[in-house]
């Protein structure tokens, strides 16, 4: 089993990095819940994405190596 390193991208600018055990578009849509804006304007996105209460603009993918971590 292949372990992965996820960091999100909080609204923040801080990065949360996770341990996962399964590919990582595949962990997104599982955990990431996304949410419409309510009151859309032009030129802007109409939804913003959550995990754990906390709004996540993104993420970066990696496959664990213990050499570099």
């Amino acid at each position: 089993m292949k372990i992965f390193i996820i960091s999100l991208i909080l609204n923040s600018g801080n990065l949360l990095k996770l341990e996962i055990y399964e590919e990582c578009a595949v962990w997104w849509d599982k955990n990431i819940i996304t949410h419409e804006i309510k009151i859309k304007k032009k030129k802007e996105n109409h939804y913003y994405h959550t995990y754990k209460g906390t709004k996540v603009f993104g993420y970066h993918c990696r496959e664990y190596n213990s050499k570099m971590d």
